[in-house]
């Protein structure tokens, strides 16, 4: 039993080992094959956000249901009611308890977690570098657009069984938020879930919307 693992160990660091000396093509990493095929993603989801001490702060739980490129339906279920909708250009936040809805750009998005579900899949090679972790399931990626990468939200996401099991994001403050994934599926959902009209006595709160907006990509 010793013996068999340490040779699970011995390959194992062999092939972290190989991750890092030799030059791997994004064309050939398997996380970037299924960002670059996913166009829709249903699942039901868990979030916890912990401080940079690593204090967990919030706990939440919901369902999801995306449409790349940009049209995003979040829902919190749990511990408060919440749904994020965005139709590709318009990101509405609707907190039904605060009678309230938050209108902004889709583009507000462009550093959350989400980012990498969102944006164009035929471009996500262009718009992020892979670098593997010590852990052969997880991925860092690092956005190219950002000159100074310690200043950047750092995206990690863990690859598991040929589909994404978790993503975490950690701010430039040192927050770290983290998203567990169950009951992914792929199929296609309607148009008409990503439509949004605040109900009738709501109080609508513009967040900087712009019409001409920037893309995520």
């Amino acid at each position: 039993m010793i013996k068999d693992y340490f040779c699970r160990f011995v390959a194992v660091s062999v092939m972290f080992f190989w991750f890092l000396v030799c030059p791997v093509s994004s064309d050939e990493l398997p996380v970037v094959t299924y960002l670059r095929g996913l166009e829709f993603f249903s699942s039901e989801f868990q979030e916890q956000r912990f401080s940079p001490d690593g204090a967990m702060v919030s706990s939440s739980q919901g369902k999801c249901r995306i449409h790349r490129p940009r049209k995003l339906y979040w829902e919190y279920s749990q511990p408060a009611r919440q749904v994020i909708i965005s139709d590709g250009e318009t990101l509405w936040i609707y907190e039904p308890e605060l009678e309230q809805v938050i209108k902004s750009s889709i583009s507000t998005m462009a550093s959350s977690a989400l980012s990498p579900l969102l944006e164009s899949r035929e471009r996500i090679d262009k718009l992020y570098t892979f670098e593997a972790r010590s852990d052969l399931n997880w991925w860092r990626l690092r956005p190219v657009s950002v000159a100074k990468y310690s200043e950047a939200a750092k995206i990690d996401i863990k690859f598991m069984d040929g589909k994404i099991d978790q993503i975490k994001l950690t701010d430039p403050l040192g927050f770290v938020t983290k998203l567990f994934f169950t009951k992914i599926h792929y199929k296609a959902v309607k148009a008409a879930v990503f439509d949004f009209s605040p109900p009738d006595n709501i109080d609508v709160v513009n967040a900087g919307f712009n019409e001409n907006r920037d893309d995520l990509d």
